[in-house]
């Protein structure tokens, strides 16, 4: 096998964040319908969980990035969701979403790193290439006929949130003494944006919607939802990266 046959890193994280979605969605379903299926499927399931269980680890130790599962059966995973504290399908399908995120998000940017540039002279995204991801996601929502195609949209909508994230990412946002968040932590970049930019209790609201937009991008992206949830992950997604491009437009013109 030569050079050239080799899988590339991006390739290889691209696979990884199939694989990551997968399991989480195992997990999510496991502590949802855990009650409601018989021995012999239960098995079955189990069986998928530990095979991509492995699938996953050997992935991401290409990677060098640590896998965020620690539960390498289902079995396992039931013990963790039954003890109390994770009493509702929804607080498990939060934490399971919780869990994978700064994963997802690193996956996603080693899958950018290598991404051929043909619309700019730079592989920096800008608000005008954003467009195009926008345009994508728009596309992807309308075609979305299936749960995996909704989890498109989901995992769509999280990359156009990376990437608004690269373009106003600062380190001057950061507080003194505090560490910078991962590159590809649209979360924590956005949240400080905000707490620069968007301040006091006027935009108490704009900051929290903000962050649920992350919060349900990552949950289209691990769950079986419909297409009412996949829109408005969608919408969301769309309409904070006009409220980013606004505030920077804001700033900007403060500066002159």
């Amino acid at each position: 096998m030569t050079d050239k046959d080799l899988p590339s890193r991006q390739h290889i994280a691209r696979q990884a964040a199939e694989m990551l979605d997968l399991q989480a969605a195992r997990l999510v379903a496991a502590s949802t319908t855990d009650t409601r299926i018989g021995s012999t499927k239960k098995a079955k399931a189990d069986s998928e969980y530990q095979t991509g269980h492995k699938q996953l680890k050997r992935l991401l130790q290409q990677l060098g990035v640590p896998n965020p599962i620690p539960y390498s059966t289902l079995g396992e995973w039931g013990g963790r969701w039954s003890k109390g504290d994770l009493s509702t399908w929804v607080h498990r399908r939060e934490f399971v979403s919780t869990l994978v995120a700064d994963t997802a998000a690193t996956l996603t940017s080693i899958q950018g790193s290598g991404a051929l540039v043909t619309a700019s002279t730079t592989a920096d995204p800008t608000w005008a290439s954003l467009q195009d991801r926008i345009d994508g996601l728009a596309r992807a929502l309308e075609q979305a006929r299936t749960d995996d195609d909704r989890q498109d949209v989901g995992r769509r909508a999280r990359e156009i949130l990376i990437d608004a994230t690269s373009i106003i990412r600062d380190p001057d946002l950061v507080p003194d003494g505090d560490d910078e968040p991962k590159a590809a932590d649209a979360k924590q970049w956005i949240g400080l944006y905000l707490k620069r930019y968007a301040a006091g209790s006027s935009h108490k609201e704009l900051r929290v919607f903000v962050r649920a937009t992350w919060d349900l991008a990552q949950r289209v992206t691990h769950s079986g939802v419909d297409h009412v949830e996949a829109y408005a992950a969608a919408q969301a997604t769309v309409t904070v990266v006009r409220v980013l491009q606004l505030l920077e437009s804001d700033s900007t013109e403060r500066l002159e």
